[in-house]
């Protein structure tokens, strides 16, 4: 029975602690409590929270950071998914909010896109009662390094592993590294002739293979992110086989794979990971903090 007791009060200790730690509000610079963002709109339809008006040429959509998370959470990630992958978008999504806004100098009268340019937001249509719990419960926390919130870039899914930034985006940090993903079931495959590939890529090549993160052929070397817009493939994570003319590219995955992968999210939070878990298994050696309250 002590034994038992000195467990129980061991696991209270580190929650209580885990809590504590990204609950403290310490990270404050010049992000206020639950900021304005401004949103650049592509529709005209006026379903949004805040206020809408014209600048310029431009429709803006200016609300509040929380109320403008009840519709990217619900835009970005099936609302069907477990309540703790929802937690980890939330923060997630927060967090690029966050450092869009702490990187626009004032060169623009927006914050961000609707769209895929930065993050879908689809207006008060998208919400829901669970992605809303998901959001009120992670109000106000975001992933730090450093003390600063970081560029928390999220993908679809990518398969057995994650890719590094450097390896899709050219650029290295510290927080966006390969990592086990969760989402092996997100299996493609793609053939296509060799004269067909040869006229997409403008090539004479008779010759294809990939090694590591590039595709050669015989007049040109690209690299798996060239290759992949080049052939509209669903992911850079693939392997390039030719065999008798025809080319078989197999794959996994969806998006640019750097990052939280969000079925692989999903798939942790059916194995009991709670959203920090997850966060922290995507975002190599981040902090949680709470901004505001």
């Amino acid at each position: 029975m002590k034994k038992i007791i000195c467990i129980l009060i061991t696991f209270l200790l580190i929650s209580c602690t885990e809590i504590e730690h990204i609950t403290r509000p310490i990270y404050r610079r010049n992000v206020g409590d639950n900021p304005v963002v401004k949103i650049k709109l592509s529709t005209n339809s006026s379903n949004y929270r805040g206020d809408i008006y014209f600048d310029g040429n431009d429709r803006i959509n200016e609300v509040r950071l929380e109320d403008y998370l009840y519709s990217v959470v619900a835009s970005e990630m099936p609302r069907r998914f477990n309540i703790e992958a929802l937690k980890a978008q939330a923060v997630a999504a927060r967090t690029y909010a966050v450092n869009r806004l702490l990187s626009n100098n004032g060169s623009r009268n927006y914050d961000m896109f609707d769209d895929q340019r930065s993050q879908a937001y689809n207006g008060i249509k998208q919400e829901n009662e669970k992605v809303r719990r998901a959001v009120d419960s992670t109000r106000g926390i975001i992933l730090t390094y450093n003390d600063n919130p970081i560029d928390a870039l999220y993908t679809a899914s990518c398969g057995s592993k994650t890719l590094a930034a450097i390896d899709y985006f050219g650029k290295d940090y510290p927080y966006l590294q390969s990592v086990d993903d969760y989402s092996q079931e997100e299996i493609w495959k793609r053939s296509i002739n060799l004269e067909d590939l040869k006229n997409i890529l403008n090539s004479e090549t008779e010759n294809i293979e990939d090694v590591d993160n590039l595709v050669y052929l015989d007049d040109m070397i690209l690299t798996k992110k060239q290759f992949k817009l080049k052939m509209h493939l669903r992911s850079p994570r693939y392997t390039v086989k030719l065999i008798d003319g025809v080319v078989y590219i197999n794959g996994e995955g969806y998006g640019h794979c750097v990052g939280m992968s969000q079925v692989g999210a999903n798939n942790l939070a059916k194995r009991g990971y709670d959203y920090v878990q997850i966060l922290k298994h995507y975002y190599t050696n981040v902090e949680l903090k709470r901004i505001y309250q």
